[in-house]
């Protein structure tokens, strides 16, 4: 499917420029009079005007006058220092160039358009700058983070000059991004905070944009009625401003969510009117969805030769400009239409085309869809190993996107077994006291036997009996509250070990399922995660009993900061690909620290697996830190579902957890922040939390400084899923004494490939175990690089030592 991001910006950019597009021959007695006004005695800022405003009637129709002005213009303003119009007339520039489709082009005006206005101080045009900056990276394929990072930028320069049509632009266009990556509950907010402003200044015609993309949203999550609800209220604004390829895109939208509720005669009428449409206007991006839609109409109706015809159309034109994906769709589409025509061979040529296009561009959802008609393939020409391979990795893939069904399901299932158990154990306590009742009205029936009979005894034998009384009664409830007390320990005792062999479960399930006849050396990596994490929670349990009996020993050295992130980073890689989450590290001061690197990088794995765990699917987690005169302050931050008031004061004690059953997270043993709290105190910090219930929560811990730190920031300030920080390229210090160790340990390592794993630990077990702090770390980080399959950290590693000897 198109990308909505770049279907959405065309649109809105070719209708600006349309109100330049004026005949030349309307416009020539005004060319004639600027032409003539620039042969007078006028000042230097009248003939900007004058060239801005040539440049201006040719925009649409003579690109070389345009740039021909508009140097002009740049040459007159330069010799005045006109910082603010050279920004303006390289901004024309960029929106030229972009309207033609020249982005890298378009590129470098936006950055000179972003110079100028820095150095003029126009604060305006550094808002324009930088929302053209995040559209054009949009165009180029850019990290959605680097996309992301340019438009906030824009809407804080926004808010600071409140200029509410850059406002309404950076919300709208923030809104478009977070839809690219599924965040629909942010995108919708995004796009509502448009809608307000847009409404409030009277942007009539940008409010038909916000409605269509509100609707392209539910249509993802398949609520279809509202979906179509939000494209007819964008229809009725498109009606209104006359505008033919907005009217076409939204007959093409309904027709299409008419087709998901199965109305075909609906769907097929409102699709052909849009395509009348966008015929009519010449739109080749519009035409060829209106083919494409037509041809999943087709397909439902089971018309394949019809179907086949649409898509070819649809994949004709993608192809002209250029639509990647929605080539990959069409791929797959025209797969499964040549499956059910039984064109087996020509099924699997296609399907192999769209997976290797969705693989590429790490499409996981046409990959799923690709992978599964493949198998059905292959099974229908009875290659059912072939079959089976395929279907394997449908499994794979489908278990990586989140079902949100399968976890009410389970929820539920828990829920009910947590009531049953409950219901037992009262059971159980009311039979209990019952014989407890039973057992005390006899012995009180023994007792007043006891006293009739020794009525006439002496007072002495009755002030006996009654002091052998009391202490028996003392002593009966001392052993009542000591049973209790061991009951209580035994159902923790349960609860406790139901908990730990839940966590430990999970990884060893993998590592068993991953290693199985497995000979592939891609699947080491997930196998190395399963392990760490298994390795991960032994060790949060060992050492908790460690630091709280101060039997830990810290094992201190200078790390940079950037070091320990990215290796808590790369730790949790794994797990955030699952639920395809990514981590956003803001830009980092350039600092070491004196800590146990182990310790500290487990305290920052067990925050990000606490943020992972607690943030829905497809949600960032933040990762920042800041300096202090004497502390650096680390920071992790999710959106997930936040800490109550009554249990935050609890979230660092053993064995607590905030409501999981509530929740619908999975359970644990609940002392990965106890760990955080008892290892970060051991390094002289401190460590503490802030939450909003349903919004998330930060969690935070100081650690000394040792020496005043370098006031530099890190280039890199962005992680996405198992994107890394690098570490500088000196982040040793070997001396020359541990290099004559290394080299030739690692002269031997450059003759095999990363993996051939066995060769490359037998040459490491030549340093042998007595090694300083550099080398160990050394030693860990190339053995990390190496079981996840991380080439490039390797070849860094290796570099570092130096040239072979």
């Amino acid at each position: 499917m198109i990308l909505q991001f770049k279907k959405t910006f065309f649109i809105i950019l070719w209708t600006s420029l349309l109100a330049y597009n004026q005949a030349i021959t309307q416009n020539q007695p005004i060319i004639d009079s600027l032409n003539g006004l620039l042969k007078t005695n006028i000042s230097i800022e009248q003939k900007i005007a004058a060239y801005k405003s040539l440049s201006k009637i040719y925009f649409d129709s003579d690109s070389n006058k345009v740039v021909l002005y508009t140097n002009l213009a740049i040459k007159l303003a330069k010799s005045v220092n006109n910082f603010k119009e050279i920004s303006l007339i390289h901004n024309n520039l960029a929106w030229l160039h972009l309207s033609k489709g020249d982005f890298k082009q378009a590129k470098t005006f936006f950055r000179q358009n972003l110079d100028n206005a820095q150095k003029g101080g126009y604060k305006a045009g550094i808002g324009r700058a930088y929302n053209g900056l995040g559209i054009v990276n949009a165009y180029l394929k850019a990290e959605h983070s680097t996309v992301l990072d340019y438009f906030h930028k824009s809407l804080k320069i926004a808010e600071q000059i409140k200029d509410s049509v850059l406002l309404a632009k950076c919300y709208n266009n923030i809104g478009l991004t977070y839809r690219e990556l599924n965040n629909n509950v942010t995108a919708l907010k995004y796009q509502q905070k448009s809608i307000g402003i847009n409404e409030k200044i009277g942007r009539i015609r940008h409010l038909s944009k916000n409605y269509n993309n509100i609707g392209v949203i539910y249509y993802h999550q398949k609520n279809y009625a509202k979906a179509i609800a939000y494209y007819e209220k964008s229809l009725t604004i498109s009606r209104q401003s006359g505008k033919i390829h907005d009217i076409a895109g939204d007959y093409h939208n309904i027709g299409s969510a008419y087709k998901e509720q199965g109305n075909y005669e609906k769907a097929l009428t409102y699709i052909q009117q849009g395509q009348q449409l966008a015929i009519q206007a010449g739109d080749k991006s519009q035409t060829a969805f209106g083919y494409r839609i037509l041809g999943n109409l087709k397909l439902a109706q089971k018309n394949y030769p019809e179907a086949e015809k649409k898509f070819l159309l649809a994949y004709k034109l993608y192809r002209k400009i250029d639509q990647i994906n929605e080539i990959t769709i069409l791929e797959i589409s025209l797969g499964e239409v040549a499956y059910h025509q039984k064109k087996y061979v020509k099924a699997i040529q296609y399907l192999n085309k769209g997976i290797k296009l969705a693989r590429k561009y790490q499409q996981l959802d046409f990959l799923r869809d690709g992978v599964k008609m493949l198998a059905k393939t292959y099974e229908a020409i009875r290659d059912f190993e072939k079959a089976y391979q395929n279907l394997q990795l449908f499994k794979a893939y489908s278990d990586s996107l989140f079902n949100e069904e399968n976890t009410r399901k389970l929820t539920n299932q828990e829920a009910a077994f947590n009531f049953n158990r409950k219901e037992d154990s009262l059971k159980a306590l009311q039979t209990k006291k019952e014989l407890q009742l039973n057992a005390q009205i006899n012995t009180q029936k023994a007792n007043r036997r006891t006293a009739i009979i020794g009525v006439g005894l002496l007072s002495l034998l009755l002030l006996a009996l009654g002091v052998f009384y009391l202490v028996q009664r003392r002593s009966k409830h001392k052993l009542t509250q000591a049973h209790d007390q061991l009951l209580s320990l035994d159902q923790f005792k349960h609860q406790m070990l139901g908990m730990i062999v839940h966590d430990l479960k999970n990884p060893l399930n993998s590592i068993i399922g991953l290693s199985e006849k497995q000979k592939d050396p891609q699947m080491f990596k997930p196998i190395y995660h399963s392990g760490q994490r298994l390795h991960h929670l032994v060790m949060n349990i060992l050492d908790v009993q460690r630091l709280e009996d101060n039997q830990m020993l810290l094992n201190k050295s200078l790390n940079p900061l950037s070091t320990l992130i990215s290796e808590a980073v790369a730790q949790v890689s794994f797990v955030t690909k699952v639920k395809n989450q990514f981590i956003e590290v803001l830009p980092l001061p350039k600092v070491s620290l004196e800590v146990d690197m182990v310790l500290i990088t487990r305290v920052l794995v067990n925050l990000l697996i606490n943020a992972t765990k607690y943030s829905p699917n497809n949600q960032s987690i933040q990762v920042k830190a800041h300096l202090t005169d004497t502390q650096c302050e680390i920071s992790v931050t999710d959106y997930g579902v936040g800490i109550t008031s009554e249990f935050i004061g609890q979230v660092f004690d053993k064995y607590a957890q905030s409501h999981p059953q509530k929740s619908g997270q999975m359970r644990s043993t609940g002392l990965g922040l106890t760990y955080c709290k008892l290892a970060v105190e051991a390094h002289e910090g401190e460590i503490g939390v802030t939450s909003v219930p349903g919004q998330g929560s930060t969690f935070w811990f100081r650690l000394p400084l040792t020496t005043l730190p370098k006031q530099e920031v890190e280039t890199t300030s962005v992680f996405v899923q198992d994107t890394i920080v690098k570490a500088v390229i000196d982040e040793f210090s070997f001396t020359s004494d541990e290099l004559a160790i290394l080299r030739p340990v690692v002269t031997q390592i450059r003759t095999y490939e990363i993996y051939q794993t066995s060769h490359i630990m037998k040459a490491l077990g030549g340093l042998g175990e007595e090694l300083g702090s550099r080398v160990t770390n050394w030693k860990v980080a190339l053995e990390d690089a190496l079981f996840t399959y991380n080439e490039e950290r390797f070849e860094e590693l290796i570099e570092q030592v130096g040239k072979p000897i």
